[in-house]
């Protein structure tokens, strides 16, 4: 099974992904992003809206 998706990174997601915030590794510099940068955002953003629908169930 072959799954596709589109992310777009945006807004504060891409300010998260240009930054040195503590989530990346030390080395990585300031306006720049790597692959394994570029995946931990994308789980962030999924991980920011699952707890946004959790709240909104309760």
């Amino acid at each position: 099974m072959v799954i596709c998706e589109l992310h777009i990174i945006e807004h504060e997601y891409y300010d998260l992904l240009m930054s040195t915030d503590d989530m990346f590794t030390v080395d990585k510099p300031l306006n720049e992003y790597r692959l394994i940068d570029l995946f931990k955002v994308i789980d962030k953003m999924r991980e920011d809206r699952e707890n946004a629908s959790t709240d909104e169930v309760r």
